[in-house]
């Protein structure tokens, strides 16, 4: 006996063969990249799972040998329906935000805080432009003075590589922002 169902979920096909006591199942639908996929059949009310759809460029696919015992017991043969269910969604990918770099003259950036050049001495500040902003990264020590103490209500605190910073915004311009 052979078969062929459309494949739900995937806009795709599910056809299967017996042979010797098994039935070797064949899958193949549209990757759209949303997740992955699970290949189910269903009868009389019940489903089994046959496995994971595994991507293969444009497509989708999945070839399985299911004894046929496994399927009588399941209740699901013959099948009547074939679904491929998203068991696991994948978030939409985001660009990367720029990574930071080590910043050996961070007061060029504080001239609006630190008019005439008259702030502390800063050590392993780190940098980065992300858009028109440029960020400040200060190791952050509960120990030691607050950095830019004048504009503290403008921090926010980030682990950045596992130890604690305190960041700050500022516009092409030099002033600070506000944390989003």
């Amino acid at each position: 006996m052979e078969g062929e169902l459309v494949l739900r979920g995937v806009n795709g096909l599910l056809r299967w063969q017996e042979r010797s006591g098994a039935v070797m199942f064949e899958a193949e639908g549209r990757n759209n990249g949303s997740g992955i996929y699970k290949v189910y059949i269903l009868s009389a009310g019940r489903d089994m799972p046959l496995g994971s759809l595994v991507p293969e460029g444009d497509f989708l696919r999945f070839r399985r040998a299911v004894p046929m015992v496994e399927l009588v017991a399941s209740g699901c043969w013959p099948p009547e329906r074939a679904e491929a269910r998203c068991v696991f969604a994948f978030r939409p990918l985001q660009a990367a935000a720029p990574s930071w770099a080590q910043e050996n003259a961070p007061q060029r950036f504080l001239e609006k805080v630190y008019p005439n050049r008259e702030g502390p001495e800063f050590s392993g500040v780190l940098s980065r432009q992300r858009g028109g902003v440029r960020q400040l990264a200060f190791p952050f020590d509960i120990k030691k003075a607050f950095p830019l103490l004048p504009i503290f209500c403008f921090a926010r605190t980030e682990s950045v590589e596992g130890a604690e910073y305190v960041i700050f915004s500022f516009d092409g311009s030099g002033n600070p922002i506000f944390p989003a």
